[in-house]
């Protein structure tokens, strides 16, 4: 009777363990993190601005393991559908499956996460929580974009 008690002890003991090792789901509100990937002019790739991490924070809002059930990462200023040029650069960048210009973008694509420092207006810039900047080489600035990331 003993054994059967202590058998049953541990195992209620493991499994207290395990279920306060899992993933905790009761947050009741959504909280929206405003993030975005910067686009600097002097990242060029093949001739064209390019997005050395594309997709940081849409594999950062899948993973559960890591971000607060309640989060969920959004760009503000999201291209929504695929454009002429935006296809165009990310084809000059290299061979890659992209969708039919016009289709709709989400957090999947890169180009969704995509904010190019040179044409968003430091009010725009105001919107997010977190910019996240992937660089390779030399970085350079122009005051304007040094005075909008300030």
């Amino acid at each position: 009777m003993k054994t059967l008690s202590f058998v049953s002890a541990i195992l209620i003991a493991g499994l207290a363990v395990q279920a306060s090792a899992g993933p905790v789901g009761y947050a009741g509100k959504t909280q929206q993190i405003r993030t975005g990937v910067l686009v600097i002019e002097s990242q060029i790739t093949s001739g064209v601005q390019s997005n050395l991490r594309p997709h940081v924070w849409g594999q950062l809002d899948r993973d559960r393991a890591i971000k607060p059930a309640a989060w969920t990462f959004v760009n503000p200023l999201a291209t929504t559908a695929l454009t002429d040029s935006v296809r165009n650069r990310w084809l000059a960048l290299g061979p890659g499956i992209l969708p039919d210009v016009g289709a709709n973008l989400g957090k999947e694509h890169a180009a969704y996460w995509e904010v190019f420092l040179r044409s968003t207006g430091m009010e725009q810039l105001s919107q997010f929580d977190a910019l996240f900047l992937s660089v390779n080489g030399t970085v350079r600035l122009s005051p304007t974009d040094r005075e909008k990331l300030r």
